[in-house]
C-alpha cells in the first residue's frame, strides 16, 4: 500500500525528472567511464534481487546493452563474477539495495572495483 508514496519519495516527487531527462546523482560526472559499457550485471539480495531481475528484463527489452543479467549478491562468488567480467571487458555493475550496506552488496561492489568494473548503485539511502 505504501508503494506509490515510496516511489514518489524516491523520485523526489518528480524533482529529478523532466519530460525528456532524468538527473541521477553521479552519472553525469562519470559519463566517460559509463558510456562504453556493453554488458550490464544487476545485483541485489532478497527483494532487491527481485528488482534487479525485473530491471534486467527492462534493459533487455530496451536493447541498450549487448548482454544484461541479474545475479543474487549472495551468489557472486569470485569465480562467477570473474566469468561475467571475462565475457565482456566493457562490463558494468548496478548494485540495488534498500540500504546499500548489506555485507553481500559491499563484498560484490568491492570485488567489482578490484576488477576495475564501473559500479553504479540504486539505494534509498543517500551516501550509501
Amino acid at each position: 500500500m505504501e508503494q506509490p508514496q515510496a516511489i514518489g519519495r524516491a523520485l523526489c516527487f518528480g524533482g529529478r525528472l523532466s519530460l525528456d531527462t532524468a538527473s541521477l546523482g553521479g552519472l553525469q560526472d562519470n559519463i566517460d567511464k559509463l558510456k562504453d559499457i556493453s554488458s550490464l550485471l544487476l545485483v541485489g539480495v532478497g527483494s532487491s534481487f527481485n528488482a534487479a531481475s525485473y530491471g534486467a528484463k527492462l534493459f533487455k527489452h530496451a536493447g541498450v546493452f549487448t548482454t544484461v543479467s541479474a545475479m543474487d549478491a549472495d551468489a557472486t562468488e569470485d569465480s562467477d563474477f570473474k566469468q561475467f567480467t571475462k565475457r565482456s571487458p566493457k562490463s558494468g555493475l548496478v548494485a540495488l539495495s534498500q540500504s546499500g550496506e548489506t555485507k553481500e552488496i559491499i563484498d560484490t561492489v568491492q570485488l567489482a572495483q578490484r576488477n576495475m568494473v564501473p559500479v553504479m548503485s540504486v539505494v534509498n539511502e543517500v551516501g550509501s
